[in-house]
Parts: structure tokens; C-alpha cells; sequence
């Protein structure tokens, strides 16, 4: 939605977004890699579950899973 809207404009990032300063895009690009990172995250363990792609069964690797699975949501 923020690209579409920044595509293409002749207008600055700054006006077309109604940013009040320089470093408000930075945080803003941050936050929507954030939540891209969150979303494949949980795209993954959708499509592998807990256990993840791998030949060994190790409850280490699925605590790691659920702790990231959970992150990535509250995130």
C-alpha cells in the first residue's frame, strides 16, 4: 500500500505520506521489513509445522520454532 502510493509520484516521500521528519521513512521501512520477515516466518511453519524441513526430531529446534512463530505474531 505504502509503495503503491510512493510509485510514481512526482511528490516527495516526506509530503506524500505526511511525514513530520527525514527519519520517520527510515523507521517506516524498518517496520515494513519487520513485518514482511514475520510474515514468511509464519508462512514456514504453516507449510512445515513445528518440526520444520528437517530429518531430525529435536525438541530444541521446535522450542526455537514456537518462541519465533509466537514473536512473529505478536509482532
Amino acid at each position: 500500500m505504502i509503495n503503491s502510493k510512493v510509485w510514481g509520484s512526482k511528490n516527495s516521500i516526506k509530503q506524500l505520506l505526511k511525514l513530520n521528519k527525514d527519519a520517520d521513512w527510515e523507521f517506516l521501512t524498518a517496520a515494513m521489513d519487520i513485518v514482511d520477515d514475520a510474515s514468511e516466518a509464519i508462512a514456514n511453519v504453516q507449510q512445515f509445522g513445528l518440526s520444520g524441513p528437517t530429518k531430525y526430531d529435536d525438541v530444541g529446534e521446535k522450542h526455537l520454532r514456537l518462541y519465533s512463530l509466537l514473536s512473529e505474531t505478536y509482532i
